[in-house]
């Protein structure tokens, strides 16, 4: 895959072009119920990716963080074509994948599985209340007034280097109203008791879950996670504990 841009054309081709088993052009169909089902993701199969490009579908497998943003642009491209009013009203398409080739086991998670998409199996053992995201932040310009909007995609807010209207360097104040929030969440799954090898402490991994994917599933349900493998703030002082993300 040459490019982000390649990849992106590639995917809208795999929405207009695939087709199931009934001939049916799957995953347009699925954006056309979006508006009815009231859905912010499109989940795809990953064995369906595979066998329409397989090497649309190893790029997402080993740079998803790269690429997933450029499917999720061009699901909800898509979207805007078929509902442009309940685009508007979402704002973003989330493209998430399940059924990948292969399970990863929560004690085999090493560095090699750093920001590559992986699929683990637990059951949750602690769930936080869900709080408020931001994902996109307004500045107000102290000296001119002007608004400034920053993508917000690390673990630390970012604020503005300078106001593209009066070229001051500081003086921001964050205005809540303007932003934009999504619904976070942070769980724990553990290993699953009968993979639990003898005399051995049950591993585990934090997950952080985020806008339509929260509080859908409580501690004590078995869970099957797709996401991609980072470092997560701590909820405190220090450090950045491994951790799992299904997707921003």
């Amino acid at each position: 895959m040459a490019s982000l841009i390649q990849s992106e054309e590639a995917f809208t081709r795999f929405i207009e072009e695939y087709r199931d088993e009934k001939a049916e052009v799957k995953y347009e169909q699925a954006i056309s119920e979006m508006a009815v089902k009231g859905l912010k993701s499109l989940v795809i199969n990953f064995t369906d990716l595979y066998a329409f490009d397989e090497d649309l579908a190893r790029v997402v497998l080993d740079n998803p963080l790269d690429h997933l943003p450029h499917f999720d642009i061009a699901a909800f491209s898509k979207l805007r074509m078929r509902d442009a009013m309940y685009a508007d009203q979402i704002r973003r398409v989330h493209v998430r994948f399940r059924g990948l080739p292969a399970e990863t086991p929560l004690r085999r998670i090493g560095a090699e599985h750093i920001s590559r998409l992986v699929m683990v199996t637990g059951i949750i053992v602690r769930a936080s209340a869900v709080q408020p995201y931001i994902i996109k932040a307004a500045y107000r310009c102290t000296a001119c007034g002007e608004m400034i909007l920053l993508d917000q995609t690390d673990q630390f807010l970012k604020t503005p280097a300078q106001c593209p209207s009066c070229n001051s360097r500081r003086g921001f104040e964050l205005a809540p109203k303007e932003s934009v929030f999504i619904d976070s969440q942070r769980i724990t799954i553990q290993e699953r008791p009968e993979e639990l090898p003898a005399g051995q402490l049950p591993r585990s991994v934090n997950v952080e879950l985020k806008d339509d994917v929260v509080d859908i599933a409580r501690p004590g349900d078995r869970i099957s996670i797709t996401g991609t493998l980072g470092l997560l703030r701590k909820q405190g002082r220090g450090g950045y504990p491994q951790g799992l993300r299904p997707r921003p």
